[in-house]
């Protein structure tokens, strides 16, 4: 993929390239953007806001705020800034911890894959994948595949099903190898 620049943006870019893993609010001010205003009337869908912290001084009007992430509190300032939109909002209320960073890994995939599905509209998801066999929980943007018909889940290490409650689409679930002992939360 090729894309062009103005001037401003290069040097934009240029100062993000250089910061090293900044939030987002961060970002706005490392380019010179005001993040009070930098996000009112702009697409964020999908963006993860919980790394950001306090969002009671963003503003969000006009926004579209459809399938974030966030804690319960960004949610509110979001809410009370008058976006135009916030559909499958994910609630997290802290990052998950990991005992082991295989368990980590396989996490962080299996989110890139849940995002994937959500992207193209997929039907059908496998997490029985070499990357996600340490995966011990479910990311809790699964819930947001409402087209999802067929999961598969073997060869993880899941156990709880609950973030699947809300998929009413889902037909078929493959749970080979896996730790769930219980279905009731379906």
């Amino acid at each position: 993929m090729k894309f062009s620049l103005d001037p401003k943006a290069a040097r934009q870019m240029r100062t993000l390239l250089k910061t090293k893993e900044p939030t987002i609010i961060e970002m706005c001010r490392e380019i010179g953007e005001n993040p009070a205003t930098f996000f009112e009337g702009h697409d964020w869908s999908g963006l993860d806001l919980r790394p950001c912290g306090d969002l009671s001084e963003v503003s969000f009007k006009g926004a579209v705020m459809d399938g974030v992430t966030c804690t319960s509190a960004q949610a509110k300032a979001i809410q009370a800034s008058g976006p135009r939109s916030m559909i499958d909002v994910v609630i997290v209320e802290t990052e998950p911890e990991f005992e082991r960073e295989d368990a980590r890994a396989a996490y962080a995939r299996a989110e890139e894959l849940i995002a994937s599905a959500k992207e193209n509209g997929a039907t059908e998801l496998s997490l029985d994948h070499p990357d996600c066999r340490a995966l011990d929980r479910l990311p809790p943007k699964i819930s947001l595949l409402d087209r999802l018909t067929s999961l598969n889940l073997g060869g993880t290490t899941v156990s709880d099903l609950s973030p699947l409650a809300d998929l009413t689409a889902l037909q078929t679930l493959k749970l080979s190898g896996t730790a769930v002992r219980n279905l009731s939360s379906l």
